[in-house]
């Protein structure tokens, strides 16, 4: 509904400066359309996916039960499909927020286009986002090891901790490190890529709109107002869940 308020208060002429999501895909928009579904279909399949993953994993050390009870791996689940879905939100809903907001500019179409097509190609830079991703993976598999080899698991689960609230005891036994190892840092891997992705397209879209602020603007104060409101409600929706999900993350890898 928004969405085709948005489009019947553009400009005639919005097909000069409209840009297609599918010509700026991320590495996850990619995953979203070949499952061609709704995204709270396709995010769920995504969860799903590595919670069972997981659970092969687990169950081949014979570590399926206590895989199932663990607090921690369906909040990580959660935090995983959460920042998933936002990339993906905000991959597609980019294209028509700016569209919206371009009468506000004193600039020519053709300028216009092409200045949000440089930055929409540096987002959909699949190079940069595995980048990114892959130093967050490192970290992750550098702090489950870490966690089970190198800091003593004896008098982790103290009075008043809140270790206990997302990881079972059975997380503290000396017995399978490797084992557990494994399951956390697959785990570390998968928060990893979404949230590597989501944060490098954070900093990019901040140096965006300070970018977008050499452009002129027209001296229209209510219009204005209108439409940044969409463009800021745009952000704030992003930043609320995405910090979220560093929260959830959080848990999950130092936690344990």
């Amino acid at each position: 509904m928004k969405n085709n308020k948005r489009n019947r208060e553009k400009s005639q002429n919005y097909q000069n400066y409209s840009t297609n999501p599918a010509e700026f895909q991320t590495w996850l928009d990619k995953i979203y359309s070949r499952l061609n579904m709704p995204t709270i279909a396709a995010t769920s399949v995504i969860g799903v996916t590595i919670y069972f993953i997981g659970l092969l994993i687990a169950a081949t050390f014979d570590f399926g039960r206590e895989y199932i009870d663990t607090s921690a791996i369906y909040i990580g689940i959660f935090g995983i499909s959460l920042v998933a879905s936002v990339v993906r939100y905000a991959s597609t809903q980019i294209h028509s927020v700016f569209e919206y907001f371009r009468p506000c500019l004193i600039i020519d179409d053709k300028s216009y286009k092409l200045f949000i097509t440089r930055w929409f190609s540096k987002l959909a830079n699949n190079t940069g986002n595995y980048m990114v991703a892959g130093v967050y993976g490192v970290l992750a598999l550098l702090v489950a090891y870490s966690e089970f080899f190198l800091s003593p698991l004896t008098g982790r689960v103290q009075y008043g901790s809140m270790k206990p609230y997302f990881f079972e005891y059975f997380w503290y036994q000396p017995e399978g490190l490797w084992n557990k190892v494994i399951i956390i840092a697959f785990y570390g891997l998968c928060v990893a890529f979404p949230l590597g992705t989501a944060t490098r397209l954070l900093y990019l879209n901040f140096a965006f709109m300070k970018d977008l602020q050499k452009f002129p603007v027209i001296p229209l104060t209510n219009i204005l107002r209108i439409r940044l409101r969409v463009v800021i409600n745009y952000y704030l929706f992003i930043y609320f869940t995405w910090s979220i999900g560093i929260g959830l993350f959080g848990i999950v890898f130092f936690m344990v």
